[in-house]
């Protein structure tokens, strides 16, 4: 689980796995049991980042987060869409349309949350899951893993 916190990719971790028995001398079991092996720590991990992000996740910041998911009529889209859609040129326009969102973060919030529990590689993955996920996909999601 320690190494799934770390890196989230099933072949990466498929390889630690095959690794560490190598190293240990004990023979390896079969590629299907690996495999469970590899998913289970995934899934401890998923719940262990749910565990460590849970003091943050208080109702009204879960509401906040949730709202983000909402298509707004000043934006014509969702906050998330908006905070996804990055700069291309480096234009007075873009400039302020970064100070805004920065601005807007600050008033949720964002700069206090306390992620120190959460590896840069787990939290560069989950961020990769905010910035790939579409707004649909982010709303079927299971609370924990929204």
């Amino acid at each position: 689980m320690a190494r799934a916190l770390e890196h989230d990719r099933p072949t990466l971790l498929l390889q630690l796995a095959c690794e560490k028995l190598r190293q240990d001398k004990v023979l390896r079991p079969g590629l299907s049991r690996v495999e469970r092996l590899v998913i289970t720590a995934r899934n401890q991990a998923r719940h262990e980042t749910a565990r460590r992000l849970a003091p943050l996740l208080t109702d009204r910041c879960k509401t906040q987060l949730d709202a983000l998911l909402v298509p707004d009529e000043q934006f014509g889209r969702t906050h998330l869409a908006w905070l996804q859609h990055g700069t291309i040129t480096a234009s007075p326009s873009a400039l302020l349309t970064t100070l805004d969102k920065l601005v807007w973060l600050r008033a949720l919030g964002v700069e206090g949350w306390d992620l120190t529990g959460l590896t840069p590689n787990r939290l560069k993955f989950l961020a990769g899951i905010a910035r790939r996920s579409t707004n649909q996909a982010l709303q079927r999601m299971p609370a924990e893993r929204r």
